[in-house]
């Protein structure tokens, strides 16, 4: 088969930066290295993320991203040559579903933490568009006609983007 590039649902991939071997067991190590990678940066991922550790959080994304790139042009050869990959030893297939299997309940818990990061982030935002506001409207003073100096009673637009 010729080394197209080409998904199984003929989604092009970029140039892999790693080439399986040709023994489909070996390749399947391959495939079971990369997995192994991306789980082991996921785990401190998630690591970071209960521990609230913002700093390593960010620091591991560009491993996740190299990391991830690598499985998915893992991935993609060995679909590309599925019929190859057929004839591995049945034992390393069944234990590379099995790390597929504990590698999506990580992600599971993965996007579980992102999600509370990202709850807590929206009401730190909201706490803090509530207490400008609340200073806004406790500091707020404008002149009248005649220039004097007058208390804002009534709500004051801020003009911020409360979205950020």
């Amino acid at each position: 088969m010729a080394n197209s590039n080409i998904t199984g649902n003929n989604v092009p991939t970029r140039n892999p930066a790693v080439i399986l071997d040709q023994n489909p067991n070996t390749a399947i190590q391959q495939m079971m290295d990369a997995l192994d990678a991306l789980r082991h940066v996921y785990s401190e991922e998630n690591q970071a993320l209960e521990s609230a550790d913002t700093r390593r959080f960010m620091d591991l994304q560009e491993r996740k991203i190299s990391a991830a790139q690598h499985y998915h042009d893992t991935a993609a050869q060995i679909i590309e040559h599925r019929e190859k990959f057929a004839k591995a030893d049945p034992a390393l297939r069944q234990r590379l579903q099995a790390m597929h299997a504990d590698f999506s309940k990580m992600t599971e818990t993965n996007l579980s933490a992102l999600e509370r990061l990202n709850k807590g982030v929206k009401r730190l935002g909201d706490r803090i568009v509530k207490s400008a506001r609340d200073a806004a409207m406790r500091d707020a003073t404008n002149y009248r006609r005649n220039g004097t100096l007058h208390h804002q009673d009534r709500p004051v637009s801020m003009g911020i983007n409360e979205s950020a």
